[in-house]
């Protein structure tokens, strides 16, 4: 499971891996296959699009080191308005 985003700050940030490292061992993901990735260009922020040529790159990467066959993801009405989601 691979986040993108950390969170706004680093409090919410800290809740957020706690919430994702949860998410996934009641799933029954191994934790080093849990991921919360913090990049400079991929911030959490509401009113900033990402680029989608960084965004598939980083999909890329993780879909073929981990061997993945699902990806899940929001769809076109994201959640809570961010124009990132």
């Amino acid at each position: 499971m691979v986040k993108m985003a950390p969170g706004l700050n680093k409090m919410r940030c800290n809740e957020k891996k706690k919430e994702l490292n949860e998410s996934c061992q009641q799933s029954g993901i191994d934790l080093s296959r849990c991921l919360a990735l913090n990049i400079t260009n991929i911030q959490d922020n509401p009113h900033q699009w990402w680029s989608k040529e960084i965004l598939f790159d980083i999909t890329d990467k993780y879909i073929k080191e981990f061997q993945m066959d699902l990806l899940i993801t929001f769809d076109r009405g994201g959640i809570l308005g961010h124009i990132n989601h």
